[in-house]
Formats: C-alpha cells, structure tokens, sequence
C-alpha cells in the first residue's frame, strides 16, 4: 500500500486475510518536517493503521477495526 500520510508519502507491504484479518507494516516513509499539527495527525495515522487487525467493507466503504473490533481508519471511495 502506498499513500500520502499529511506531510510525508509512505509506502509498505499490507495482508487480508481469512475471516477478514488485516496486517499492514513495515511502513517506509519520506522524513519531511511540517507543521506540528500536521505531524501528529501523521504519526496518529500510521499507528492506526499498523494497529489494525481486521477490516469490513460494504459499497464504496473500507473500514478497519482495532484489535477490540472498534473502527479506527475509515476509507470511502471518490471515484464515481
């Protein structure tokens, strides 16, 4: 998976699995310095989405969900 992450560009492996489970990581990333707002946002995101362990999708929607079952990250496609 790949993306922009607020300030940096990122880039990794990531898994789906049976029953829906999810693993993501190791990430790489550019190591520009912004705003620290901006930057809090970023690290809050990359943790999410290392954390994830399980995912559900339904539409233009893909959610993933903590180790609790809680969505943490949520996707929605802009494509129409």
């Amino acid at each position: 998976m790949s993306g922009h992450s607020g300030v940096n560009s990122y880039s990794g492996p990531y898994r789906l699995g049976t029953r829906h489970s999810f693993t993501a990581g190791p990430f790489v990333a550019t190591q520009m310095g912004g705003p620290q707002p901006a930057m809090r946002a970023e690290s809050i995101y990359l943790t999410l989405l290392l954390q994830a362990t399980s995912y559900k999708s339904s539409g233009s929607s893909f959610t993933l969900l903590d180790g609790g079952g809680h969505a943490s990250l949520r996707f929605t496609s802009s494509a129409k």
